[in-house]
């Protein structure tokens, strides 16, 4: 299968319950989307059946067509293939699932992105929840992520309608939702309780695990200060109200607790730029790196990249450069702790991998800085830039580079399709398609 309608496929990307997602070309223009065609798993086919299999899949394009919002993710074309719907959607490499990793431990974010992903979030949710929406499914697969790291919220598959419940299509023993971000009423299946506060008690498991890096325990007050250092009591208070098992005691609607959010946030950055006017100016490291750092790329698997990179379970370096930055000038940065010299700014815009490799050749030509050696990192040079996640005063350290430019591309590969990557926000390695756009840093 090399096509479905008049889209080519590029890529399958997964499936879920319901359907198959592809990475696919629009022809002509040749831009990149994702298509979404009606394939259920057999046993979930044998217990709806194929009609209300159908209706689920049609109502969830319909729900995406007519919804539009800067967090919701946007609908481009509806058809039939080979007598099966399908859909075609905005595509982006890269999901929530990616920056905090799979399973039960997981990485913890920087409390500023962690913050900001989830008012997004509730951002996109007062669309819906207006509009008479309960998701059902947030969770972090399901949030994705554009090239300037704004939230997308995705897969509408277990939405429910105020004006068009789907109880009479789903079997009393089907759980709809993840078990482990669904609320309460969702596990019991109540289906008549769901409202808007299911919604948000998914937010605050999403809130807890960014900052955790688990999950809440079930049967104990979930508590925030006990695993971060930057979250105090009023922390627990705001989590413990999301994440209450009565829905008529949580946050009262997603505005309501972006608000109460607000206001939290607002108080620790208050509170860390005092603390921050008092400490001292940082003194530079004396870290030396006494081996040399492998500059030319190589291909390494999956399954050797945590041996291979020195990284531990979750991708992170097993140990922590101590740089020594210098400014060469307004354009370049030295490491004297490890003899690198690197790009001040990276590149302007994210670029696929290719043309993040060719940029090298034409700084080159043009001799930066008087130096023709430019090029794209690999993993071993790349990670000696990485920092771990902050806390208490270590906010109050300001890198040398834009943090902005989050996702950088290395000139390793895993293979013919996929290169390896850094996420040097939050101090881990991935591997992306090599179509996906990221910034790079020579």
């Amino acid at each position: 299968m090399r096509a479905i309608g008049r889209y080519e496929i590029l890529s399958f990307l997964g499936r879920g319950a319901w359907s198959l997602v592809f990475r696919v070309k629009i022809p002509r223009i040749e831009k990149v989307a994702a298509l979404k065609l009606l394939q259920p798993d057999p046993l979930l086919k044998d217990l709806l059946g194929p009609q209300n299999m159908e209706e689920l899949f049609l109502r969830e394009a319909s729900i995406l067509g007519r919804i539009r919002h800067p967090h919701v993710v946007q609908v481009w074309d509806f058809d039939y293939w080979r007598k099966k719907p399908f859909f075609i959607m905005e595509f982006y490499c890269i999901s929530l699932q990616d920056v905090i990793g799979k399973g039960q431990q997981s990485r913890v974010l920087r409390l500023d992105d962690a913050v900001s992903y989830t008012l997004q979030v509730l951002k996109g949710l007062q669309c819906l929840h207006e509009a008479g929406i309960v998701h059902r499914d947030i969770k972090p697969e399901n949030l994705l992520l554009t090239d300037d790291d704004q939230v997308k919220i995705a897969d509408f598959g277990l939405v429910h309608m105020e004006d068009a419940p789907i109880a009479h299509m789903v079997p009393e023993n089907l759980v709809v939702g993840s078990p482990d971000w669904a609320a309460p009423e969702q596990l019991m299946k109540k289906s008549h309780k769901i409202s808007p506060a299911t919604d948000l008690y998914s937010v605050g498991v999403l809130l807890f695990k960014m900052l955790t890096g688990r999950f809440p325990h079930k049967k104990e007050q979930p508590n925030l200060s006990k695993y971060n250092p930057d979250c105090g009591p009023e922390w627990d208070e705001f989590i413990r109200k999301a994440l209450i098992e009565d829905t008529s005691k949580r946050f009262g609607c997603a505005f309501e607790m972006e608000s109460a959010l607000k206001r939290l946030y607002y108080t620790w950055k208050e509170q860390t730029l005092s603390q921050c006017a008092f400490m001292p100016k940082a003194e530079v490291g004396h870290g030396v790196f006494k081996s040399k750092i492998r500059s030319e790329p190589k291909v390494v698997s999956v399954d050797e990249a945590l041996e291979q990179f020195f990284l531990d379970d979750l991708y992170r370096p097993k140990v922590w450069t101590t740089n020594r930055y210098r400014h060469i000038d307004e354009f370049m940065v030295l490491d004297e702790a490890t003899g690198l010299v690197w790009e001040a700014h990276g590149s302007s815009f994210p670029t696929p991998w290719d043309v993040a490799m060719t940029r090298a050749d034409r700084l080159n030509e043009a001799g930066l800085g008087g130096l023709h050696t430019w090029h794209l990192p690999t993993v071993e040079e790349l990670v000696t830039i990485l920092d771990p996640i902050p806390h208490k005063t270590g906010h109050c350290v300001e890198s040398v580079f834009d943090l902005e430019k989050s996702w950088l591309w290395t000139s390793d590969v895993t293979g013919h399709k996929m290169a390896w990557c850094a996420n040097a926000k939050n101090g881990f390695i991935a591997h992306k398609d090599k179509s996906c756009y990221l910034f790079s840093r020579l």
